[in-house]
């Protein structure tokens, strides 16, 4: 069998099989869809019928509460109000109310006003003993225990079936008792019905079970029996293997005491279903012709493709020898005979010309690793030159300088310049160091784009920058420059600038690939490391003399370490220093114990170094258990400083200042003289100067405040001979000008 033959077997059953299939899916799937919608519709059309019915009985059943509940009606049926039939119940009531029938039945169940309405006519008709009985006979549904019960539905009498509504009647805020009942009717006649249809939009038709019901609706009335649900089936066919054209429903309607009285019968057209066989026929029949054509079309494409391919493979074939083109490729589509053989011819040259590639390839790389290799040994000697370089003696200036030779060299640019940071560093301090730069061009490197300097420190990589990215330098007065590139001088994480070479000839310019960058590195960390050795012998020069002014800041330092610690304290040791060594002087220290008050001044909060930040830094007022925290920070001064032999005197200042006069202070409760002199003497400065500083909770007090408090704490809280002698030294404005703005006291 030749390929054609086959294709045109396989396009024959494929068109076979998805013709039946799409049948099987027609018929399985698609029309029974079709079908229930269909039956939806049916049923949406029943129940648009049922609504306005319903409709209808709502609106009997709200007139029949108007009339039931109303005090008129109530004193008609009690024989107190003999006008109401003349007032209320003339022929446009009826009219108006859209009633056919009233009924009025007293307490004792006695019919006390009938009279039955021909709303076409116009005119009052009379009604039959026994269909008053059978209408009235609607109140015995009513609850008897419940006065606001209603009953209402259809009721089928011998003049036909009739909608009703019946209540109790009572006064008109429905008080009772009961009066009676009051009945209220709407004869389902034909008008009636028309009403109903035109409401709900459908045609219907319908039977009472007294008249003559057709075979059909007894059958299928039959099959209802004991049920309210509808019956729905298919119209009879017009011709045989046609579809019904329409859906017929059946449903059975109760009356009052759930028994059927009328049988309604709606129609609905069967449009989708129909409508969906035409189109699905339509559907087959375009893809049987859509399968044809395609099979057509692709037995045309093959025969004509086949022919061409054994004359394209020998052409191919000769090609390949004539030219010597291993890479050529025959195609090798299909898995007949030609494309096997086209498949190996291809695997064949494939073989031969990875074996060529493989052996061109090795000499590619002899060649390359050998220049490599020199590469290598060149770069390995201007490192080496630069190790010796760093390790000469000569000044740090003319070791950069031979550095930056020897760089430029290397790396074959025209110019190497050495960018210190904006902050500067003793071994690489401003301005920049250049090599190969003419004198009038070297003004611009101060003004090199700050992204490019920025990159190259976060990045701590090489950065080349060359083609339009050097348009930044437009205007800045630079040489003709073809290629920049930076690398950052970066040792043991410090950074001491950056390295800049740069590229302005045209003829034989360097590649800045991957591995001319990584030399830059390496060429910019050995820069780096020499800046470092360099550093590192400015710094030991330096050491001598900080060691010499340490121990000198030592005490100062303490002070302003909590300061930088607790914000609100900025300032204050040197305000209480100078305050007490003024009062000191005055109560007649001098020597040794103003220094030991000056000590125990500047140090006196050295203890809240134990204090958590949570209780020193708290913004609000301290908790009982945070103030006992907060006190124990003249213990822990003490503890901390005690040992030190030229402080011994001013811990006893540091330790005692929280001490009070008479006794309340913290920690040892010392009072009165117990309480060293330069201890009182500092209690009453720091309370001054936390009272006159602003607090985070409270303004700064006026002197005169703070004055006023300190008289009225002396001999309580304060030794009374201090405060007088503070307060006199306010007096003769011995205090500097201006007051403190800032300041903190446990």
């Amino acid at each position: 069998m030749t390929l054609s033959q086959r294709v045109f077997l396989i396009l024959v059953i494929i068109l076979c099989l998805t013709s039946g299939l799409a049948f099987a899916l027609t018929r399985l799937v698609v029309l029974p869809q079709f079908d229930r919608l269909d039956h939806e519709y049916l049923h949406h059309r029943i129940e648009r019928v049922l609504a306005a019915l319903a409709a209808e009985q709502n609106r009997i059943s709200a007139s029949t509460a108007d009339w039931a509940y109303w005090s008129d009606t109530y004193n008609f049926v009690q024989g107190s109000y003999p006008e109401y039939v003349s007032e209320n119940l003339a022929p446009e009531s009826f009219q108006g109310l859209q009633l056919n029938l009233m009924l009025f039945y007293d307490a004792q169940d006695r019919l006390m006003f009938a009279r039955a309405f021909n709303l076409e006519g116009g005119q009052e008709v009379s009604l039959s003993p026994e269909v008053i009985t059978q209408i009235g006979s609607t109140r015995y549904r009513l609850s008897p225990s419940d006065p606001l019960s209603e009953a209402h539905g259809v009721v089928l009498t011998e003049a036909g079936a009739i909608l009703v509504s019946a209540r109790r009647i009572l006064r008109s805020d429905r008080s009772g008792p009961p009066a009676g009942t009051y009945i209220a009717g709407r004869w389902l006649d034909t008008t009636e019905w028309q009403r109903i249809a035109a409401w709900s939009g459908q045609n219907f038709d319908v039977w009472s079970l007294r008249d003559n019901l057709p075979d059909e609706v007894s059958q299928i009335l039959t099959g209802l029996k004991g049920t309210s649900q509808s019956h729905v089936h298919l119209a009879p066919s017009p011709a045989p293997l046609v579809p019904s054209p329409e859906l017929w429903a059946y449903l059975p309607l109760n009356d009052l005491w759930g028994e059927p009285a009328l049988v309604l019968k709606v129609v609905h057209p069967r449009d989708v279903y129909l409508q969906g066989m035409d189109s699905l026929r339509m559907l087959g029949f375009l893809l049987v012709i859509f399968e044809i054509l395609l099979g057509g079309v692709i037995l045309y494409y093959l025969q004509t493709r086949y022919g061409r391919r054994l004359n394209r493979l020998m052409n191919d074939v000769e090609a390949m020898r004539r030219e010597g083109d291993l890479t050529r490729r025959l195609d090798a589509n299909g898995s007949d005979e030609l494309a096997t053989l086209a498949g190996t011819i291809n695997n064949l040259a494939k073989d031969l010309a990875v074996a060529h590639f493989s052996l061109q390839e090795s000499n590619r790389s002899l060649q390359q690793s050998l220049a490599l290799t020199q590469t290598s040994l060149e770069r390995l000697n201007v490192l080496r030159q630069i190790d010796q370089a760093i390790a000469s003696d000569i000044r740090l200036k003319d070791k950069l300088i031979t550095i930056l030779n020897l760089i430029r060299d290397a790396l074959r640019v025209d110019g190497v310049a050495l960018l210190p940071e904006p902050h500067g560093s003793p071994a690489l301090p401003a301005p920049v160091l250049s090599e190969g730069f003419p004198l009038p061009h070297v003004a611009w490197l101060y003004h090199l784009p700050s992204a490019w300097l920025s990159a190259v420190r976060m990045h701590g990589r090489a950065q080349v920058i060359q083609g339009e990215n050097l348009h930044a330098l437009s205007g800045l007065g630079a040489l003709d420059t073809r290629l920049l590139a930076l690398a950052p001088l970066r040792a043991r994480d410090h950074d001491y600038g950056i390295m800049l070479v740069l590229v302005s000839r045209q003829e034989d310019p360097p590649t800045p690939d991957d591995e001319w960058c990584g030399f830059l590195e390496a060429l910019a960390l050995q820069t780096a490391i020499a800046l470092e050795n360099a550093q590192l012998l400015l710094t030991t020069e330096s050491l001598n003399a900080e060691l010499k002014a340490a121990i000198e800041a030592t005490l100062l330092g303490w002070s302003r370490a909590l300061e930088l610690r607790d914000r609100e304290t900025q300032g204050h040791s040197e305000r209480v220093v100078r305050l007490s060594l003024a009062l000191g002087q005055r109560l007649g220290l001098q020597g040794q114990d103003l220094d030991d008050l000056r000590y125990g001044a500047l140090l006196h909060d050295i203890g809240k170094i134990g204090i958590p930040d949570s209780i020193l830094l708290k913004p609000g007022p301290l908790t009982a258990e945070e103030w006992a925290v907060m006190r124990q920070h003249p213990q822990v001064a003490y503890d901390l400083l005690k040992d030190i032999p030229f402080l011994q005197r001013a811990v006893e200042i540091l330790y005692a200042h929280h001490e009070r006069w008479n006794g309340s202070g913290y920690p040892r409760g010392l009072k009165g003289e117990e309480i060293p002199l330069g201890a009182r003497i500092f209690a009453v400065v720091d309370v001054w100067d936390a009272l006159t500083s602003e607090r985070p909770y409270r303004p700064a007090w006026s002197p005169q405040q703070a004055q006023a408090y300190l008289q009225e704490q002396a001999g309580v809280l304060f030794d009374p001979q201090v405060v007088a002698a503070f307060l006199a030294m306010l007096e003769e404005e011995m205090l500097p000008e201006g007051q403190p703005t800032a300041s903190t006291s446990a």
